[in-house]
């Protein structure tokens, strides 16, 4: 019970403060399903989770919560990423798995606080060479997606601990290549296909 009201005053003192949340305390912190309720006291908004609601782009309404370190849009149809997604510079954690994008924004490199980017189940084709950019990223989900090539920009990836590209055909050569760009990164792999791309 202590732990939890001094991650609770921790959670207040840093909103007050605009800093960031360490994980335990972005985990515990309230978290929004409604955009109309975020948007009553935007600068309390922390944590939004905008999932399974059939958007077909995030709302422009969520580039202006200037505290935001959590944004989930998962499971829904979205095509298009914004480049206001830079906007966000507090973002921590951004989910957006499971929608029908085909490309990220060059404007996501912009992200300098982000740790955590699940881009899962979608229909990305490239990495923007910026995603190099993120150096606080610890993990980038990207399984079953369509993805031919990697920037050698991810090498500037030094913080990245796990990378997850199963599901993704991907050549020897270029398995090759991503393990020397990210040697100290787990890298989740199906097994080769042996098909030569």
């Amino acid at each position: 019970m202590m732990r939890i009201l001094l991650v609770l005053f921790i959670f207040s003192s840093s909103l007050l403060q605009g800093q960031l949340l360490d994980s335990v305390a972005l985990q515990v912190a309230p978290v929004h399903t409604s955009l109309k309720d975020a948007l009553k006291e935007p600068d309390k908004v922390v944590r939004l989770h905008l999932k399974k609601l059939k958007l077909d782009s995030i709302p422009p309404e969520v580039f202006s919560l200037p505290n935001l370190q959590e944004l989930d849009v998962s499971r829904n149809r979205i095509t298009y990423l914004s480049p206001d997604i830079a906007k966000l510079k507090n973002l921590q954690v951004l989910n957006i798995s499971s929608n029908k994008l085909e490309k990220l924004p060059h404007e996501i490199g912009e992200l300098g606080n982000l740790k955590k980017l699940f881009a899962n189940r979608n229909n990305i084709i490239s990495l923007p060479p910026t995603i190099g950019e993120l150096s606080q990223l610890r993990l980038l989900d990207l399984w079953s997606n369509d993805i031919g090539h990697f920037p050698e920009e991810m090498s500037k990836l030094t913080s990245l601990r796990k990378l997850d590209l199963r599901n993704i055909v991907i050549n020897e050569e270029n398995r090759k290549l991503l393990k020397e760009m990210l040697p100290n990164t787990k890298i989740y792999l199906d097994p080769d296909c042996k098909c030569g791309n």
